[in-house]
């Protein structure tokens, strides 16, 4: 009698553990962001070393893309259930893509910049006839190209984009000729810099103010089905853009580590990239508008439309 009470204590105490586990079990969020090197990007890594996911009851398997256009492909394949890509992905999702804009990661440009090799262009008027490495067809980068033509005065084909694809592939490009500079975050001018074989010739800020840079996107599955668990994401990000405010040195430690680039090239793009960062992932009317025309300007779409229909901000802090 007494063995058995023994064993059916023993049983009682593993079901105990077995469903204390399952309540601490965390949810899953696969998130793919459309570029590697981009510090606007890093929170969700940020978020995942710390401890601010798991805090909220989540892991996070992160896939590293080839550019909005591939990162759309992983959003309506359902290989994601987040995206973290540029403002004119709206543009992309209007066309059929099965997500929405749930958030503003970043709504300035000054983050992105027109990078030029050593004795190259200095000045943007010197661009006209020549060719911009940019990430791919239809990216942000690949739009920015065109509107340095257009803030000059040129048509817009006066300048070239060339889809190059990630960083070490822009940088090639920009080294070995094939391009006479390339659109890019900050950082990779930077580098260039320090190493002596280029410069940032102008940020992007400079061309087009007040623009909606970078947004976050969920699959329509996501936010019918999962409705709690993208809440949860979203509140972690934002939690963790406060986090990286507040500890530099910890952040810039993380960039480093992930981008493998030099600590004073990621420092200086913290303290150029953290005041664009959004505190509250509000869309801003005039922003969007923009962001409207730009989808007509890249050839996405024959006229302007009203962005809304493709954004769902409920999930925001306070569920604006």
């Amino acid at each position: 009698m007494h063995k058995r009470a023994g064993w059916m204590a023993a049983l009682a105490a593993v079901g105990l553990l077995c469903g204390g586990a399952a309540a601490r079990a965390e949810d899953g969020v696969k998130v793919g962001q459309s570029i590697a090197a981009c510090l606007c990007f890093l929170p969700a890594r940020v978020a995942d070393q710390v401890g601010i996911l798991k805090r909220h009851g989540l892991s996070m398997e992160l896939l590293i893309l080839r550019g909005d256009a591939q990162e759309m492909q992983a959003l309506a394949s359902g290989g994601i259930d987040v995206g973290l890509g540029s403002g004119p992905g709206i543009g992309l999702i209007s066309k059929g893509v099965p997500a929405k804009g749930v958030a503003v990661i970043a709504d300035s440009l000054a983050d992105m910049a027109l990078i030029a090799p050593k004795g190259g262009v200095t000045s943007l008027d010197q661009l006209k006839g020549r060719k911009l490495g940019v990430s791919s067809a239809g990216s942000l980068t690949y739009w920015l190209a065109r509107r340095v033509a257009l803030h000059e005065g040129w048509e817009p084909t006066a300048i070239a984009p060339v889809s190059l694809g990630d960083l070490d592939a822009n940088i090639a490009g920009l080294k070995s000729g094939a391009v006479d500079g390339i659109v890019f975050g900050v950082e990779a001018g930077y580098l260039l810099g320090d190493l002596g074989q280029g410069q940032v010739v102008a940020t992007m800020d400079q061309i087009v103010p007040n623009f909606i840079s970078h947004a976050m996107f969920a699959t329509d599955a996501m936010i019918k089905d999962r409705p709690d668990v993208l809440r949860r994401f979203v509140e972690a990000w934002f939690e963790t853009i406060g986090w990286m405010g507040e500890h530099r040195a910890e952040t810039v430690a993380i960039a480093t580590g992930v981008t493998k680039l030099p600590e004073g090239v990621m420092g200086r793009t913290y303290d150029t990239v953290m005041p664009t960062m959004s505190r509250t992932g509000v869309f801003n009317a005039a922003s969007l508008r923009l962001l409207a025309d730009s989808f007509v300007e890249l050839g996405m779409l024959p006229g302007a439309i009203d962005p809304a229909p493709y954004l769902d901000t409920r999930f925001l802090p306070g569920g604006r």
